[in-house]
C-alpha cells in the first residue's frame, strides 16, 4: 500500500536516472501516479468492508447453518440404505430360486427346439437331395427343341394342301411360275416358323438349368 511517506519521498527522489540530480517535473508526475494509486486501493478496500465483507461473513453464516441439517440427512440416508440391504438380498434370492425353477423348462423347451429341428432336417434331407440332382442333371434341352419344331411342323401339316386348294379355285396353274413363288414363300415361312421355335426353346432350357443351378446353389449356402 502507498502511504503518505512514500509520496513525500517520492517527491524528493529523482527516479529517473540516478545520482543527485533533481528533475522536479518527472517526480510530480510520478507523484501524481502514486497518488491515484493509492486513492483507487483505498476505494476498493472501502467496497471490500461495505459490501463484500457483509455478504462473505453471510454466505459462511449460512453453510455453517446447514452442516447439522446436511450431517443428518447423510445420517437418514445411510440408515435406509443399512435397511434396505435385507430387502435387497431377499429379493435377488427370490429371483435367483425363480430362475432355478424355470431352468428344467427352459432345457425341456430347448431340447423339444432340436429335436423339431433334427426331425426337420431329416425329412427335406431326401427332397435336398432330389434338388441337387435335378439342377445338377438339368432339363433335356435336345427334347424341348425337338417338341418345338414337331409343334412348328405341325401347325405347318395342312398348309401346302390349303395353298393347292386355294389356287385351284382361284384358278392358278399347278405348273405356273405363280404357283411355285406361292409355294416357296410357303415353305421360306415353315423353315422360319421351325428355327425360331428351335431357339426359343433351347434359350428356355438353359434359363431354366441355369435358375435352378442358382436356387440350389442358395438352398445349400
Amino acid at each position: 500500500m502507498i502511504t503518505p511517506a512514500y509520496v513525500r519521498i517520492m517527491r524528493r527522489v529523482n527516479f529517473k536516472g540516478g545520482g543527485d540530480s533533481y528533475d522536479a517535473a518527472y517526480n510530480a508526475r510520478m507523484a501524481t501516479i502514486a497518488e491515484a494509486q493509492q486513492g483507487m486501493a483505498e476505494e476498493y478496500f472501502q467496497f471490500w468492508q461495505t459490501d463484500y465483507q457483509p455478504m462473505e461473513q453471510a454466505q459462511i453464516a449460512a453453510n455453517q447453518e446447514l452442516i447439522p441439517h446436511e450431517t443428518a440427512l447423510q445420517k437418514q440416508k445411510i440408515l435406509a440404505e443399512k435397511g434396505l440391504i435385507p430387502q435387497q438380498t431377499a429379493l435377488a434370492g427370490a429371483q435367483m430360486d425363480s430362475a432355478m425353477t424355470l431352468i428344467p423348462q427352459q432345457t425341456e423347451f430347448e431340447q423339444a427346439q432340436i429335436t423339431d429341428a433334427m426331425q426337420a432336417m431329416g425329412e427335406r434331407a431326401p427332397v435336398r437331395t432330389q434338388l441337387f440332382q435335378q439342377a445338377a442333371e438339368g432339363v433335356d434341352i435336345d427334347g424341348m427343341v425337338n417338341r418345338a419344331s414337331a409343334d412348328a411342323m405341325h401347325s405347318f401339316a395342312n398348309s401346302q394342301q390349303m395353298l393347292n386348294r386355294n389356287m385351284a379355285r382361284m384358278g392358278v396353274n399347278p405348273n405356273s411360275g405363280r404357283f411355285a413363288a406361292m409355294s416357296n414363300q410357303n415353305s421360306l415361312d415353315q423353315a422360319k416358323t421351325v428355327a425360331g421355335a428351335k431357339t426359343q426353346a433351347r434359350v428356355q432350357g438353359e434359363e431354366q438349368n441355369f435358375n435352378r443351378l442358382t436356387t440350389a446353389m442358395g438352398y445349400g449356402g
